[in-house]
């Protein structure tokens, strides 16, 4: 019955069929979860077989083909969405949450409903799962239809939203990052991802392996990147996280296959947090070099949530860094940590909440930012942990900012 409880909590009240529906799903979540603890964790790389080579070698000589599917409508999920929550409701609703134990449940939820979206919205992800050896985590890969392509410029993007045809060997065009774009928010409040034409606000990425560094520049070169938002460390309890892709001297070079990019230090700042950094990016193709900034947190652990005030502060930094250069004249902000899902969508969601939360104090819908972001890569907020840490940040911001909640108008 905590599954029950937790859409009560949420949402309006259910009918009857609701409750029956809602017992029916918890068993089944119930049976799923024993699945997944029972299970060895996949986030690693596995061996692939001969054959998987082979498959995969026979689509990297061949033109690549991305097809798009527009729905007719909203999506009819089988389970009731959680409602946005009233301001003044929040700390009740985190509350209850906390006493049901219904974090894990609401979790579950959503990767069900995020599920559902991807097979609602034809999602694929055959690119990634053909180039093995330039993925960090073999299940953590982009969709197709929102990946971001090398050689394919930011300039081009925003003339064509949906490429269709990806030339050439995939593997001299495939990176692990996607671009996302900002949720929708109707008129009562709920969170609905937006159209494949929307034009993306990030680029959300895997950290660079030791071999994809140049690949990894040169995205953000081509997407005219004015910063980068580093989520992880280097390594972290003695496994590596990303590579550095930032000079350790004044400059240095980044070769991966095919690719050769200078990077040239500009400046450092480190404080107990965090670590600013500036440098320039220069492709060996190219002739002018491209400035970025980034703001590196060093203090988020894997699967799991940071204080709330230091990400307060970082989002400030990053908003700062966008009012002076605007997403147009510049391209998408990049946010990475590992694997580029669980800490960078959170991040990205928390941004939102705090803009939605500034604009309009009568409700906020969390669960909904989180499904809408999930629509453009998969898994965006990778655990109950960092679902909770998002309805927590909501909490703070309304008091740290001194919001005063305001009745919705009735529609």
């Amino acid at each position: 019955r905590t599954l029950e409880r937790v859409l009560i909590v949420l949402a309006k009240p259910v009918n009857i069929v609701l409750i029956i529906v809602g017992v029916v799903l918890a068993l089944a979540v119930l049976v799923v979860v024993l699945f997944f603890v029972l299970q060895p964790r996949r986030r690693a790389n596995r061996n692939h077989s001969p054959s998987e080579y082979l498959e995969a070698a026979s689509k990297d000589r061949s033109d690549f083909t991305i097809a798009y599917h527009d729905s007719n409508g909203p999506i009819e999920f089988s389970s009731p969405q959680p409602t946005p929550v009233d301001f003044a409701n929040i700390s009740r609703v985190t509350s209850r949450l906390d006493d049901e134990n219904g974090w894990s449940y609401l979790f579950e939820l959503l990767k069900t409903l995020a599920d559902e979206q991807e097979r609602a919205a034809q999602l694929t992800q055959n690119a990634g799962s053909s180039q093995f050896n330039l993925n960090r985590y073999v299940d953590m890969l982009p969709y197709d239809q929102s990946m971001v392509i090398l050689g394919r410029k930011w300039s081009v993007l925003l003339k064509n939203p949906r490429p269709t045809v990806v030339s050439g060997p995939l593997s001299s065009s495939y990176i692990n990052a996607s671009y996302v774009r900002p949720p929708n928010y109707t008129a009562t409040g709920a969170a609905v991802a937006s159209s494949q034409d929307t034009q993306p606000e990030y680029i959300a990425a895997q950290g660079p392996l030791p071999h994809t560094v140049a690949d990894f520049l040169t995205i953000i070169y081509e997407q005219r990147c004015p910063h980068i938002v580093m989520l992880c460390n280097i390594e972290e309890n003695s496994s590596p996280k990303c590579a550095r892709y930032w000079p350790a001297q004044a400059t240095e070079t980044f070769v991966s296959d095919g690719r050769s990019v200078i990077v040239t230090k500009v400046g450092e700042q480190i404080t107990p947090n965090f670590t600013y950094r500036e440098f320039t990016i220069l492709p060996s193709d190219e002739k002018e070099p491209w400035p970025v900034k980034q703001i590196h947190f060093t203090l988020w652990n894997d699967y799991g949530a940071p204080p709330v005030e230091q990400i307060y502060a970082v989002i400030l930094k990053h908003l700062s860094f966008l009012e002076q250069t605007p997403i147009g004249s510049y391209g998408p902000p990049l946010v990475h940590c590992s694997a580029g899902v669980g800490r960078t969508g959170t991040f990205i969601c928390a941004r939102y909440i705090l803009e939605r939360l500034r604009k309009d104090a009568s409700t906020i819908d969390v669960f909904g930012t989180a499904l809408a972001v999930r629509r453009w890569r998969k898994s965006l907020v990778q655990t109950a942990v960092q679902l909770n840490f998002l309805y927590l940040f909501a909490e703070y911001c309304i008091a740290r900012e001194g919001i005063q909640p305001v009745a919705r108008k009735p529609q």
